[in-house]
């Protein structure tokens, strides 16, 4: 999925050097980053009991039934597997479209970077971007979206009034 997002460029960093700055603050965003290895819950016990009872089967014998690998296992009815993938990921590639003032941006991205280097994003406000119509590169926002892009606007603003003067480069992004 492709969107838009926007780095808010902290005001001691020089014209010259905003682009190893975005590359910077996007790095622990980086679907490719591989983290150090964690356990990740694959199906949680209650699943676990759904699935061995679609299969007819006791959940110990349910890793016959799903093929699991070696790398994966079972323990306390749990189905887990030890991962490396980057739990805070959000793009997987992008590009600088624009550097500018934040005074000159005319919509709201549905991603930013602040200052501090955290990621806000739209869709911790229940926003989904498959119920959407588009018309051309026009967005048009389904009802069910209205409320969480205005609390997502909301957020942005105390950014936008925080750094109005800042600059800010406008990203591509990829996930």
């Amino acid at each position: 999925m492709k969107f838009t997002t926007f780095v808010i460029i902290p005001s001691e960093i020089e014209e010259t050097e905003y682009k190893k700055y975005v590359k910077k603050v996007l790095a622990p965003y980086d679907r490719n980053l591989e983290v150090s290895p964690y356990k990740k819950i694959l199906s949680d016990k209650e699943n676990t009991t759904v699935l061995a009872s679609k299969y007819g089967c006791r959940i110990d014998e349910l890793h016959e039934h799903l093929n699991l690998e070696e790398t994966d296992w079972m323990e306390n009815g749990e189905i887990w597997c030890m991962s490396t993938f980057n739990k805070a990921a959000t793009w997987d590639y992008y590009y600088i479209e624009e550097y500018t003032l934040m005074t000159e941006l005319q919509y709201v991205a549905s991603a930013f970077i602040d200052t501090e280097g955290i990621w806000h994003d739209i869709s911790e406000f229940e926003y989904s971007m498959l119920l959407n119509k588009y018309n051309g590169n026009k967005v048009i926002i389904h009802p069910d979206n209205k409320k969480a892009h205005n609390l997502h606007e909301i957020e942005f603003k105390k950014y936008y009034d925080k750094h109005k003067l800042n600059m800010v480069a406008v990203l591509y992004t990829h996930s």
